[in-house]
Order: C-alpha cells, then sequence, then structure tokens
C-alpha cells in the first residue's frame, strides 16, 4: 500500500501542471494529459484550462526538467511553460522540497505577439501513511514589462484502496489582468495498471464568474 501512495503522490503533483516537491527518478518519464469541460453556463475564468499536457523527466538523481503546455480562457490563452526542478534538503522527518526556475511563453486572442515569461517557485510536500499534503508558490514575471503574478496551490490527498485514491487541490492567485482568482478541485484516481492512471474530478471557481467545470485526465509513466 506504501509504494502505490507514493506512486499516486508523484503523478498527483504532476497531473495538476505543478512542479511539485517530489522529484523524479533518473531516467523516469512521465506524462499527463487533461481536458476541463465548462458544466456552467458563461464560464470562462478560471475554470477552463482546456486542454492540457504535462510531462517530467529524470535527468539526474537531483534535477527533474518538467514542461507544460495548457490553454486557458476558453481557449483564448495559450502557455508553453518549462522548469528545472532540484532538491532541497531538510531535516529528517519534515518531509521533501524543491526549488524550480523556469521559462515560458504565452499567446493572448486578440492581443498579438507571444509575451516571454520568467518562472520561479518552491514546493514542500509530506508523504504521509495513507496519503499526502503539499504546498508550492510560483512567482512568474513578464520580463518586458516587469508585470508579475503569484500562485499558490495546496493539495491533500488520500489512498482508500490499491486502486481507488483522490485528491483536493485549492489554488489561489493573480491573473496576467492583475484579477484575483481562486478554485478548488477535488480529484478522483483510478490504478489500472503500475503504470498507467485515469483522473475524474471537478473544478469549482471561487472567484469571477464562479463557475464549474468537469476535468478528466490520465498518467503514463516509464
Amino acid at each position: 500500500m506504501r509504494g502505490v501512495v507514493w506512486g499516486l503522490v508523484l503523478g498527483a503533483i504532476g497531473s495538476a501542471a505543478a512542479a511539485g516537491p517530489w522529484l523524479r527518478e533518473e531516467g523516469a518519464l512521465f506524462l499527463s494529459f487533461g481536458q476541463n469541460m465548462a458544466l456552467s453556463d458563461g464560464a470562462r475564468l478560471p475554470v477552463n484550462v482546456d486542454p492540457n499536457a504535462y510531462a517530467e523527466w529524470g535527468a539526474t538523481e537531483r534535477l527533474t526538467l518538467a514542461f507544460s503546455l495548457y490553454s486557458g480562457d476558453a481557449g483564448r490563452e495559450t502557455t508553453l511553460e518549462t522548469r528545472a526542478l532540484s532538491a532541497l534538503a531538510l531535516p529528517e522527518g519534515w518531509g521533501v522540497a524543491s526549488v524550480y526556475s523556469g521559462l515560458g511563453a504565452r499567446r493572448i486572442e486578440g492581443e498579438g505577439g507571444t509575451e516571454p515569461l520568467l518562472l520561479g517557485g518552491i514546493a514542500w510536500g509530506l508523504g504521509l501513511e495513507t496519503g499526502w499534503i503539499a504546498a508550492e508558490v510560483q512567482l512568474t514575471v513578464e520580463p518586458r514589462t516587469g508585470d508579475a503574478e503569484g500562485k499558490v496551490d495546496l493539495t491533500w490527498g488520500h489512498s482508500w484502496t490499491d486502486r481507488w485514491a483522490g485528491y483536493v487541490t485549492l489554488t489561489a492567485g493573480e491573473g496576467h489582468t492583475g484579477d484575483f482568482y481562486a478554485k478548488v478541485a477535488p480529484t478522483a484516481i483510478l490504478r489500472l495498471s503500475d503504470r498507467t492512471r485515469l483522473t475524474f474530478g471537478v473544478t469549482q471557481a471561487l472567484t469571477g464568474d464562479k463557475g464549474t467545470g468537469l476535468t478528466i485526465g490520465s498518467w503514463l509513466e516509464f
């Protein structure tokens, strides 16, 4: 059971398009694909992240490379991000932590051109007997204008059986237009095999239009 829990920890952190504190083993590859479908009329912000793809690769024992591609605002905004994650040393019993930096590019329909992005963040996590908790803070800067966006993710996960687990993520931050947003996303995880998972969940916006979205995704590990 504990091995299953750790596999779900690593997968859940990556599937949320967040870097997370747990690094991949050297040579390991993780892929995640998802789709968000608005369930409420007129929902655009902040539940429309539709679709998204995420990958992590263990370059060395202490370095993981991450790549993400996603769209938002009902397809009006597309963002590509790359990150390099390295482990932080913590006292025994304090969990694990990582820091990362990266580059990105964002294109917004109707605004013309592509804007470059600089990324930086820190993440912490603690594995529990039947689950995990994690937190991540990310700062995104547009270097040409100096505009900065902050984001915080808080996650609690639990494993009920060898096949079923789930997690809840609360996300809050500031968008590229300076607006504050917050959303909560409970997600169920179905283990199909040692390498494959399916995820089913709901994303509920707590700000903006307070829309609701259905999320469906899959994970592959190699």
